[in-house]
């Protein structure tokens, strides 16, 4: 939905520095990442003389009061992320798609901004384009059907859907070169992790 861009555009817009986070990566087995890596980007930003926005995406992978932590390390990151929160001058942007599973002090700190997946019309627009671009073209019934099937999709889903159709097209001759409705969930059906 373009969360990350919008935060990029806020550290512009301010002339700050901009640094990125993906919480899903800090939680691992070793006792402390998590933290540590917090503490250092805080740190980091705190002795810069420049502003700086730090984005964290997918900020409930550590907060998330649901999630099984055996060895405690997503509460030491979660008590490690409020305190720096409170004593760092940064923009901090935090990012989570499951709003309901942040812990409620965290929530308070936070002015809420939803942003909403795109609509079926956007998503027909956006793969018409981008299938334009690309040289590929797909019927207007193909690109609804599409479009209300996987209406849950943000745009970078949808991005990957259009590599991953359009390529596994490649082989086929310019005059052969209409997606079909098969194309593209072979290709949503491909993106899934294994």
């Amino acid at each position: 939905t373009g969360k990350s861009s919008l935060a990029e555009a806020i550290a512009k817009e301010t002339n700050s520095d901009f640094y990125y986070l993906n919480a899903g990566s800090l939680i691992t087995s070793y006792q402390g990442s998590g933290s540590e890596s917090i503490n250092a980007v805080f740190n980091h930003t705190e002795n810069s003389s420049k502003n700086s926005v730090i984005f964290i995406d997918e900020v409930d992978a550590i907060t998330n009061n649901d999630i099984n932590d055996k060895n405690g390390e997503s509460l030491r990151a979660t008590r490690n992320l409020q305190c720096n929160l409170s004593q760092n001058k940064s923009i901090c942007i935090l990012a989570t798609n499951y709003p309901d599973k942040l812990p409620q002090p965290l929530k308070d700190r936070f002015i809420t901004v939803e942003i909403k997946l795109p609509m079926v019309a956007d998503i027909v627009d956006f793969l018409r384009k981008g299938l334009r671009v690309k040289g590929y073209y797909s019927s207007t019934d193909t690109l609804q059907a599409i479009a209300n099937m996987f209406n849950d999709l943000n745009y970078r889903d949808l991005s990957k859907i259009l590599v991953n159709s359009t390529s596994m097209i490649k082989s086929r001759s310019i005059e052969d070169r209409i997606l079909t409705e098969k194309d593209y969930i072979v290709a949503i059906y491909n993106q899934r992790p294994k």
